[in-house]
């Protein structure tokens, strides 16, 4: 793995754990908008895949014709981690459990357009799949408002794989 990948790696399991002992702390959180209501994906997602003894993952889909630096990438990339953890942890804690218990996999891939990202959203949520677009605040590289990461799951291989399966890596 090229070291870019690595800092990515990290960066993203820092920010995420960070998320984690923040949130378990009572502090009010920061708050990435998705553009999704929450409760309305969280009544969609509640008990999909009960059951299951598949192995499951996590998907971060980048836009890839932002152009985004290294260190832009995994602080969105983290935002989308944190926003797919919290929902799956209120919906479906058996899949929650079932994913850290088999090393929480997580995948970077890259998708061309929001567009893209759109439609990947909406064939996730049609599969009872966790998904969540991240905006930027635009203190940076990327206007305001812009979707920058989509995130997948945690969910069962074979079910991501319907809606990411063609995509490229990161």
């Amino acid at each position: 793995m090229a070291n870019s990948n690595w800092v990515i790696l990290a960066s993203v399991l820092a920010s995420g754990l960070a998320g984690f002992y923040i949130g378990t702390k009572s502090v009010e959180p920061i708050v990435v908008r998705a553009d999704v209501d929450e409760e309305e994906a969280d009544d969609a997602d509640k008990g999909a895949f009960s059951g299951t003894s598949e192995e499951c993952k996590m998907v971060l889909v980048v836009r890839s014709d932002l152009k985004m630096g290294k260190g832009k990438v995994a602080a969105q990339c983290a935002h989308a981690a944190v926003a797919c953890y919290k929902s799956i942890a209120r919906t479906n804690p058996e899949i929650l459990q079932r994913w850290e218990t088999l090393g929480q996999a997580k995948v970077t891939l890259k998708c061309n357009s929001e567009e893209e990202m759109n439609l990947l959203q909406g064939i996730a949520k049609s599969l009872n799949i966790t998904a969540r677009i991240i905006h930027d605040a635009g203190r940076t590289q990327i206007a305001a408002g812009s979707a920058t990461v989509l995130g997948i799951g945690p969910a069962p291989k074979s079910a991501i794989d319907q809606v990411t399966g063609e995509l490229a890596l990161y």
